[in-house]
């Protein structure tokens, strides 16, 4: 007896296996998605680069940056596994053993350390737009203890000037590159940078010594120390500097005013700029008009980013780099 064909599906059941069919795609979608931020973390960012979501970084710059955090990350895990305190001096630095070196962090960097050595060892202010070339001369704005002057000297830098406010961090920039130091390679700067002459508190994070401030940002933050600052002209003319050819600025919302007392060093040797603008006062938008007005050939690059608000890709690193010609 042939058999007959299954009664169609109708009604609540019909319904059912439809929101079945729906919910097994959505998952698969979601299974996918989810395998491919894992995978490739730039993907997210470089579809909104795409769909116009994005004043500064161009998609391609927001894919580079996606290869250099990923790396920055599993970089980051591997310094947590293999680093170590090794000895804890009578004022509470400690002298930190990793497998790209030995040094010296202010007390309370135990979860910053990792991070601020992976950093440097991914490029993450040289990595997509470049920054020192054999025979510079830089100015690091905010050296902390020495890992970006360490990493200019290891690409060529004929001099780096770490200027540095923070007590602490300056006795481990000290410690770490004594050496340089000694062979004239590094200058220590201990001011901070401003757009004019002034001496104020500087408000120094317990927990993390990478991120001192004169901008007073946060309920923890405390001021034990008031700190001379100048301006960029100064410190150039002050230390004789033949040019200036990078300028690297790490300051915690003092961007501008430190470019500010900078106008005339830019406007005469045209140096390559990095500066981190994680900070909300520090503006990328207007630190790169800032940087137009002083000198029209200057164009932007961005050297990392992040989702900010409404799902917009916003710069954190950015690089301001002088045309051909002015």
């Amino acid at each position: 007896m042939p058999s007959q064909p299954a009664p169609p599906v109708t009604g609540w059941r019909k319904a059912v296996l439809i929101a079945l069919r729906i919910v097994i795609v959505t998952g698969l979608l979601v299974i996918g998605l989810g395998a491919v931020v894992r995978l490739m973390p730039g993907s997210v960012p470089f579809a909104l680069a795409l769909s116009g979501r994005s004043r500064m970084c161009s998609p391609q710059e927001v894919w580079q940056v996606g290869a250099v955090r990923k790396q920055l990350h599993e970089e980051t895990l591997e310094l947590r596994k293999s680093s170590k305190i090794v000895e804890t001096d009578a004022d509470g630095n400690e002298l930190w053993e990793t497998p790209v070196g030995r040094f010296w962090l202010p007390h309370g960097s135990e979860e910053a350390a990792a991070v601020l050595i992976a950093q440097q060892e991914v490029d993450q202010y040289g990595a997509i737009h470049g920054d020192v070339k054999p025979g510079d001369i830089v100015l690091d704005a905010g050296a902390h203890v020495g890992l970006y002057a360490r990493k200019a000297l290891e690409k060529g830098a004929k001099t780096v000037v770490a200027i540095e406010p923070a007590p602490a961090n300056l006795e481990c920039l000290r410690r770490n590159l004594a050496q340089e130091i000694a062979d004239g390679k590094v200058i220590v700067y201990p001011k901070g940078v401003w757009d004019k002459e002034e001496d104020l508190p500087l408000f120094e994070d317990p927990n993390n010594s990478a991120a001192d401030t004169f901008i007073h940002n946060s309920e923890t933050m405390v001021a034990h120390h008031t700190i001379p600052l100048t301006r960029i002209d100064t410190l150039v003319q002050e230390l004789g500097l033949e040019r200036v050819d990078v300028i690297k600025m790490d300051i915690k919302g003092a961007t501008q005013k430190a470019l500010a007392g900078g106008a005339e060093t830019i406007r005469k040797d045209r140096p390559h700029i990095v500066l981190s603008t994680e900070e909300d006062n520090d503006d990328p938008y207007a630190i790169a008009e800032q940087i137009a007005s002083i000198d029209p050939s200057y164009h932007t690059g961005c050297g990392g980013c992040f989702i900010g608000a409404g799902g917009a890709i916003e710069p954190d690193i950015i690089h301001l780099m002088p045309g051909d010609s002015k």
